[in-house]
């Protein structure tokens, strides 16, 4: 269907041939909007020539091309027919009757389609947040803490206490064999010492992660055998 210019004076005008092309396929208001992704309010305004509730020029002119193509009227002359009005109502009006947008700022369309791929879009960003986090969780390597013995360590007793604390629910191994961890991740075990040198090797893992180790060296010193005074002649 096209428009022919009429004068806007006792005339149809772009809104009412809208509004009645509209009702004639059997549209409500709230239908074209869920269709056209146009909020009701702006429909509205359109059938009733009243663009000062627009939210600019630009916007109007999208809304009059999409509704204009869901009523399967011609877009162009539309347009033009739209233009011809805003020509006669601007100097009726003393002033142009769009509401002013701030420059640099233009106003949102928050159509219901609009929030419905905002919302999948937080729900998609809320799981790669948690997989990310349960991925650390299982590729870094735990924490370990140890508080006995301190490192370069020199003594003279035969045993001595190693003790520290690691990420609960993880796994450790003192020079190769398993040593039981609390439920608050810290742990306590004496260790038998050898004569000269020990390292010990703390090795901390959970299932898939890496293993994160600790060394300490510990100096048993020999104490001297004592002396057999000479007997006396």
């Amino acid at each position: 269907m096209s428009f022919q210019r009429k004068d806007l004076h006792g005339q149809e005008t772009l809104g009412e041939r809208m509004a009645v092309v509209r009702k004639e396929a059997g549209h409500t208001l709230d239908e074209a909007a869920a269709e056209t992704g146009i909020q009701a309010k702006y429909l509205a305004a359109l059938e009733a020539s009243d663009y000062a509730s627009l939210p600019g020029p630009v916007y109007a002119r999208a809304f009059l091309k999409r509704y204009a193509e869901f009523l399967t009227l011609n877009p162009e002359l539309a347009l033009r027919r739209f233009d011809e009005e805003q020509r006669v109502v601007a100097p009726l009006s003393g002033a142009h009757r769009f509401s002013p947008v701030r420059a640099g700022v233009p106003r949102a369309m928050f159509t219901p389609t609009l929030w419905r791929r905002m919302a999948a879009g937080l729900v998609i960003l809320v799981i790669m947040g948690y997989l990310g986090l349960e991925l650390t969780r299982f590729v870094v390597a735990p924490g370990l803490t140890v508080t006995e013995p301190p490192d370069n360590l020199r003594t003279t007793a035969p045993v001595i206490t190693v003790a520290g604390k690691t990420t609960p629910e993880s796994t450790l191994h003192l020079n190769g064999q398993e040593v039981s961890i609390a439920t608050d991740g810290t742990f306590r075990e004496t260790l038998t010492l050898s004569p000269g040198v020990n390292t010990i090797l703390f090795q901390v893992n959970r299932k898939r992660s890496r293993t994160r180790s600790v060394t300490r060296h510990v100096l048993r010193d020999t104490p001297p055998e004592p002396t057999t005074p000479p007997a006396a002649g």
